[in-house]
């Protein structure tokens, strides 16, 4: 006689909870956006630096024509 195949149970996982915008830390925000500005102004000062970023800029220009 076949033994007679017992249900898989059911994933126990739950969903994880929905974040509010209350628990969100904007601290490191503030400081990635602090580095951010500091880093991209000593780029600025360098001028291969300037020349690469208008490229790079005009490269995104170009391509956002063309779609």
């Amino acid at each position: 006689m076949a033994k007679a195949k017992t249900p898989k149970p059911e994933s126990t996982k739950t969903e994880a909870p929905t974040r509010t915008l209350d628990k969100i830390d904007v601290g490191r925000g503030n400081a990635k956006i602090k580095a951010l500005r500091e880093k991209f102004s000593r780029a600025l000062d360098d001028p291969d630096m300037r020349a690469a970023m208008a490229r790079y800029l005009q490269n995104l220009l170009r391509d956002e024509t063309k779609s």
